[in-house]
Parts: structure tokens; sequence; C-alpha cells
């Protein structure tokens, strides 16, 4: 079995996420730390998952749902 080096990522950042997600930040004038403390997560854990770095289902579908977005509308399938 193939060990993953320590700090890889399973999959690179993904910019057009990180864009994406920055935009409805911006169109709603909010910080990635005013988002986290809406949803109750430090801004270090918004930004880890708005990066790609942090795979959370749960936290991306939180983060559109509070924007009233489909959750593939900011975070789309890999």
């Amino acid at each position: 079995m193939e060990r993953l080096n320590k700090g890889c990522r399973p999959f690179p950042l993904d910019k057009d996420r990180q864009n994406r997600c920055r935009e409805v930040l911006e169109s709603y004038g909010m910080t990635q730390e005013e988002l986290g403390l809406h949803l109750g997560v430090s801004k270090q854990y918004v930004s880890a998952v708005i990066q790609g770095r942090k795979l959370s289902n749960s936290t991306e579908t939180r983060i559109a749902e509070f924007f009233n977005l489909p959750r593939e509308a900011m975070f789309p399938e890999r």
C-alpha cells in the first residue's frame, strides 16, 4: 500500500473554487472571519474548506445554505 507524504494534499488547490467563494463573500460584504462566526467555526477552518485543504461536505453545505445557494454552485464535485 502506497503512503502519502506527510502534508501532501489529496488533490491540488482549486483556484476556481476559491474565486467563486471570494465573489460570494464580497457580494455580501462579508469576510471569512464573519462567516466563521455565523457558522460557529474559526476563520482558519473556513479558509481551509474554501481552499480545499479540508474536506467537509457538511461545512460546504452549511456555507452554501447560508448564502441560499446550492452546494454545487460554490463547491462543485472534483
